[in-house]
């Protein structure tokens, strides 16, 4: 009885084993997904004030059918986010159970990050979408009220998508990055303040030229 009981101590702490080394492997590759996300979610408020420029004047050339500050925007490139928000590991975790192994606040942390990061990938798409329509004004067809209507409402919901990531990114880099202990890869963030300023010149002197 008592060689029974040992046996089935020591298959169980040999499975314990085998769970930790699996956590803690699927540890590392949410933590290193994770920061590359945090970068993302950085870039997102470092832009957050170019991006409103941006729309606003995008508005402007709707408005005035200006097709020439339309195209001017365009070629300064859209302010919206178009990097590939990262989950795999997550994924893994989930459909391997490893995640059951994880600590209960860590694994509600990380629960939360990556449905945070799924919210920012859908939400991507819909914004490109709505993009696409609002600048549609670039090209110079006739003033016509309906597709003025229907190009302001895709900027509309274009600034309303644009808040909720903004509250996502602020939630990621505020809230979850920091419970888990992890910060945006630094290699990413490199030159974000710069970009962000960059941008806002552009728009600066854009606007300018157009007085």
């Amino acid at each position: 009885m008592i060689g029974v009981l040992i046996a089935l101590l020591g298959e169980q702490t040999v499975e314990a084993l085998h769970w930790s080394h699996k956590a803690e492997a699927v540890r590392t590759s949410l933590d290193q997904e994770l920061s590359v996300d945090l970068a993302f979610a950085a870039e997102q408020q470092a832009q957050k004030l170019c991006a409103k420029r941006y729309f606003d004047a995008l508005q402007t050339a709707i408005v005035h059918n200006d097709a020439h500050l339309a195209n001017a925007l365009h070629d300064l490139g859209r302010p919206l986010d178009s990097y590939p928000w990262q989950a795999d590991a997550w994924d893994v975790a989930l459909s391997e159970q490893i995640a059951d192994h994880l600590g209960r606040k860590e694994l509600a942390n990380y629960a939360i990050a990556f449905r945070r990061v799924a919210t920012e990938r859908e939400l991507q798409f819909q914004m490109s979408d709505n993009f696409a329509e609002a600048m549609a004004v670039r090209y110079g067809v006739p003033s016509n009220p309906a597709v003025e209507h229907a190009q302001l409402a895709a900027l509309d919901k274009l600034r309303t998508e644009e808040g909720i990531v903004l509250a996502i990114s602020a939630s990621l880099t505020g809230q979850q990055g920091p419970g888990l202990g992890l910060k945006p890869d630094a290699a990413l963030t490199a030159g974000q303040a710069n970009k962000a300023a960059a941008c806002e010149a552009a728009l600066q002197a854009l606007g300018s030229g157009q007085r």
